[in-house]
């Protein structure tokens, strides 16, 4: 048991390269009990994160499939990695997401930013999925993610908030 800030809390769980596979091959019945304990404090977290932020399919392939079993706070976390993520692997995020969820994480999801950094967020994304062109799979999700992006883009430069045009 790990106890933090007076609760306690079941054991973090295992996540690295060495069993990623295993979890991913068996993610029906793993993933549910992973997310019953992967909290921001475990090491396991932040090594998920990480990984992400890389651009690393498998842990881009683990998000998306574990974005059902999480709680409302953990799934916004993976939902702002996955839109980072477009910037290192759009071709994963595509591939891997859903259509129906494109608009959730195809713009910047920050909270509390300038224009300038919305804008270059958005920018460099844009440009990352512009390299994606002459994938005709992908073709109809790239326009809903560029779509997505500039309807963001937009907003922000008319003064209101990026994550009210996805709400």
């Amino acid at each position: 048991m790990l106890v933090t800030n007076g609760l306690v809390h079941a054991e973090c769980p295992k996540l690295g390269d060495d069993n990623i596979d295993a979890i991913l091959n068996n993610h029906e019945t793993q993933l549910p009990k992973i997310a019953l304990t992967l909290r921001e404090e475990c090491d396991s977290y932040k090594y998920m994160s990480h990984r992400i932020l890389l651009g690393d399919s498998k842990w881009i392939v683990f998000s998306i499939r574990f974005r059902q079993y999480t709680d409302a706070g953990l799934s916004t976390d993976l939902d702002f990695l996955l839109s980072a993520a477009l910037a290192s692997n759009p071709s994963t995020v595509l591939n891997y997401l859903p259509e129906k969820k494109l608009p959730e994480i195809c713009f910047d999801r920050s909270i509390e930013t300038s224009l300038e950094q919305s804008v270059e967020y958005s920018e460099i994304r844009l440009r990352a999925l512009e390299n994606l062109k002459s994938r005709p799979t992908l073709a109809k999700k790239l326009e809903i993610c560029r779509s997505s992006f500039q309807a963001g883009l937009e907003r922000v430069k008319r003064g209101k908030s990026n994550l009210l045009a996805h709400e």
